[in-house]
């Protein structure tokens, strides 16, 4: 990829986690043993570090993630936006487990908003994975 100066670009690569963020929102946040509707939940591909790749790749460099997905329905909803930016996923994994997936619980109560994430990663199984595939030094991880 050309840089900005009309050279080889440098070539950045993120090494974190690939979530989806199932966004719920309610009236409030139940307690234990409380069952409470939703007027909405969305779906959205999440991460610190995806969304970093993501705005490096529209602002021109060559980004790289390095990661994983789980195999199942998730996985194509967790890389579309970083496909979209036009991140190179050469070096995301599938792994056998399901892909990150946050809950995303947002109550508006007493004039301002409550808050609570549930998170389950597969990052770090994936992360043994690479460095083991990695010291074997096979062609791909």
């Amino acid at each position: 990829m050309d840089g900005i100066d009309g050279g080889i670009g440098k070539m950045i690569v993120c090494f974190r986690s690939i979530n989806v963020d199932l966004n719920f929102s309610l009236p409030h946040i139940p307690v234990a043993g409380k069952t409470v509707l939703t007027p909405l939940l969305a779906m959205a591909p999440s991460d610190k570090g995806a969304n970093q790749a993501c705005a490096a790749a529209r602002d021109g460099a060559w980004m790289i993630m390095a990661g994983a997905v789980g195999c199942d329905g998730l996985a194509a909803e967790a890389l579309i936006l970083l496909r979209h930016a036009g991140v190179d996923l050469s070096r995301v994994i599938t792994a056998d487990a399901p892909t990150a997936t946050a809950a995303v619980f947002v109550a508006a109560t007493g004039g301002g908003t409550r808050s609570v994430l549930v998170l389950a990663p597969i990052f770090w199984r994936a992360l043994i994975r690479w460095k083991i595939c990695c010291s074997a030094q096979a062609p791909r991880c």
